[in-house]
């Protein structure tokens, strides 16, 4: 993945929350050392996202699917907000206390 300048002044728009649950969305597979740091769910943090929830490994999908909706469950309940209702406060809580 490559990311090229654009030469002019970019202000970044107010994004919230960008939720990959594809596999391997936050790892970096390519073999060209210039450019390690750079992963889908990186370039979406650089785009303007606040919060990027993405994976480092691989995973089912529908253990995926089974996550990101608690996710949203919790994230949008009333009645649950742990830790002050952080995406990666939800996301813990989505995954390990289920529901």
């Amino acid at each position: 993945m490559r990311v090229r300048p654009t030469g002019k002044p970019h202000v970044k728009p107010r994004l919230g929350l960008a939720y990959l649950s594809a596999c391997s969305s936050a790892c970096d597979l390519s073999t060209d050392t210039a450019h390690r740091s750079l992963h889908l769910a990186n370039c979406l943090q650089l785009a303007g996202f606040e919060n990027v929830i993405g994976t480092l490994w691989d995973s089912y999908g529908d253990t995926c699917s089974e996550i990101a909706s608690k996710f949203y469950d919790f994230l949008f309940s009333k009645n649950v907000s742990p830790a002050g209702g952080t995406p990666g406060s939800v996301l813990g809580y989505a995954t390990c206390v289920g529901g």
